[in-house]
């Protein structure tokens, strides 16, 4: 069975997304990093992402967007969202959109040190957002200086210091609230794993709700909740 945990305005749940999508209220905005139908390697990401498959009791080679993605959209105040996303899944993403005849877009997050990949093949230095929303039912915020609408982000990969293989880089995250979300709107990620987007919903002043079938990211996102936000 499912377990919450509230800390200030963030709901943490310890369950399987599919069970527990059904008892939540709706919410304005969906910022998810998924698993990914892939495998990468070098840089020791091997091991870690298998040890990741084992713990989320799920094959990352099998997932599919068609189990969660509509459900989701469905439950919020405009079918508004951003989900990470691997070159293999593209295409599946957007038939879903399509299907719900949602706007959507591709953001590309490129990484300025990629991680080393299998000989005889180039190396990738990209990870796709797909950004979708309805038509003229979504909050986009269009006073912020023209960097935070770049569809192209540059990141400085570096350890994040967090046990788990796919941490996303904070202010990335903080940047797609600001544009789609607005102080206290309710943000949903229902892959939540070590808490990065409850994280920047607190330092935003966001409500959230996190999923995670996986306990030990729970009790790191739970940490990570609990730090104080440093003033500018």
């Amino acid at each position: 069975m499912a377990e919450k945990v509230t800390i200030g305005n963030a709901e943490l749940w310890h369950g399987d997304c599919r069970e527990v999508l059904p008892l939540l209220p709706r919410f304005d905005l969906v910022l998810t990093d998924p698993p990914y139908r892939q495998s990468d390697s070098g840089g020791g990401i091997v091991e870690k992402r298998a040890k990741f498959k084992e713990l989320t009791q799920s094959s990352l080679n099998t997932f599919n967007p068609f189990d969660y993605v509509k459900i989701v959209l469905d439950k919020t105040k405009g079918k508004h969202g951003y989900f990470f996303c691997s070159k293999n899944l593209l295409h599946d993403y957007i038939e879903i959109f399509e299907a719900m005849r949602l706007n959507w877009n591709i953001l590309e997050m490129h990484k300025n040190n990629p991680i080393p990949c299998c000989n005889n093949t180039y190396l990738t230095d990209i990870e796709f957002i797909l950004f979708c929303r309805g038509k003229g039912s979504c909050y986009f915020n269009n006073s912020l200086d023209m960097r935070f609408y770049k569809k192209v982000k540059t990141i400085n990969v570096a350890p994040s210091g967090y046990d788990h293989p796919t941490v996303k880089p904070l202010d990335v995250i903080k940047e797609l609230l600001m544009v789609s979300s607005d102080s206290g709107s309710t943000i949903l990620d229902p892959f939540m794993g070590s808490g990065t987007t409850l994280r920047a919903a607190k330092d935003l002043n966001r409500k959230a709700i996190g999923i995670e079938i996986e306990e030990k990211y729970c009790e790191i996102a739970v940490e990570r909740l609990r730090q104080e936000v440093l003033a500018l």
